[in-house]
Order: C-alpha cells, then structure tokens, then sequence
C-alpha cells in the first residue's frame, strides 16, 4: 500500500530533479542568466531544434465577425479562413451573469 506511494514519490521526485538540472544546463550553455523571458526560451529551443514556430498570416482565421465585415482590409484578405459554419466560430448564446 503505503510504500509504493511512497517509492512513486521518490521517483517522481527524482524525475523533476533530473529535468530541473538539465534545464539549469541548458540554460548556462545558452549564457541565460537570471530569469528567462519568452522571447529568450524560444530562441534557445530554436537553436536545440526544439522550436516550431507558425506565422500568424499562416494560422486560420476564426474571428466569428469577421464573416459579415464589410471592411476592404478583412474583404480583401487571402490567407485561410475558417468557414462561417464551422463550431469555432459559433457565438455562444450562454448567459453567466444569472
């Protein structure tokens, strides 16, 4: 019972210790001192080939407004466009104030 919850713990516990020092390592290679913004975690996992980055024109458009727009700029756009049927881009009709 009580002892293989206990080993479990020590494992896990020896897990994240192995991760947080290769993190620690990873870190002092990249020469990342203090602590790390966004910008500088993603440049170091790009440089391990751990990074995959999208460009946003390249990711689908699921704004449920945009549909019904008569602006030239969102009439004029070519990049992918989710259709204005599809469940991303249904407003719910779910009230949460009552």
């Amino acid at each position: 019972g009580s002892g293989v919850v206990a080993s479990s713990a020590v494992v896990d516990k020896a897990v994240l210790d192995a991760l947080e020092l290769a993190k620690q390592r990873d870190r002092k290679r990249a020469g990342v001192k203090g602590q790390e913004t966004n910008r500088q975690k993603n440049a170091r996992k790009m440089k391990m080939g751990q990074a995959n980055f999208s460009l946003k024109d390249d990711r689908d458009c699921v704004n449920p407004f945009v549909d019904k727009s008569t602006a030239s700029h969102v009439q004029s756009f070519t990049g992918k466009r989710v259709d204005r049927h599809a469940s991303v881009k249904q407003i719910s009709t779910l009230s949460f104030t009552s």
